[in-house]
């Protein structure tokens, strides 16, 4: 984790309330947001944008530029009908954190196939992968794609159940 990434998350571990500043980050889909009580972080919406057709009218900068603090600083909004509340505008910045700062290396893959008592059979089985590629990930040989740590996350939170 970097530098950057530290302050980050220290500055997110900070019990938030309402919104006090929000700015958009020129040339993306990115902000930089301020809780009252301390806590900021800076987010991308991107994703959201594009998967969920509510927010299709903010692929348009012009337009994404137009957000404002609404509702006595519990929201964030958009002309029209368009708004995310403060709580989860949080829960995305220490979501994107998370994902930021996952890096699993071949010890943590090897004891998390332990801890799941899971053969490097079963784990392709579950992680939809074939056997010589989790063999890779456990010696080492290649590098952990940020979607098989993902699943690996759901299978520890009981998200997908193991076969």
């Amino acid at each position: 984790m970097s530098n950057e990434d530290f302050d980050r998350a220290v500055a997110l571990h900070q019990s938030p309330s309402k919104l006090m500043h929000a700015k958009v980050l020129e040339g993306s889909y990115s902000l930089a947001i301020a809780w009252v009580g301390g806590a900021r972080g800076v987010i991308s919406l991107e994703d959201m944008i594009k998967s969920n057709r509510h927010f299709s009218k903010l692929s348009n900068p012009d337009f994404f530029n137009k957000c404002a603090i609404i509702d006595d600083g519990w929201s964030l909004g958009w002309p029209g009908d368009i708004s995310i509340g403060w709580d989860q505008l949080f829960i995305i910045a220490e979501d994107q954190l998370a994902l930021m700062s996952m890096n699993m290396n071949n010890e943590q893959f090897r004891t998390w196939l332990a801890r799941n008592h899971l053969s490097q059979d079963l784990a392709a089985v579950n992680l939809g992968i074939t056997q010589r590629t989790i063999s890779k990930y456990a010696k080492g040989h290649s590098k952990i794609p940020r979607t098989v740590q993902i699943a690996c996350m759901a299978i520890d939170a009981g998200l997908i159940p193991i076969r």
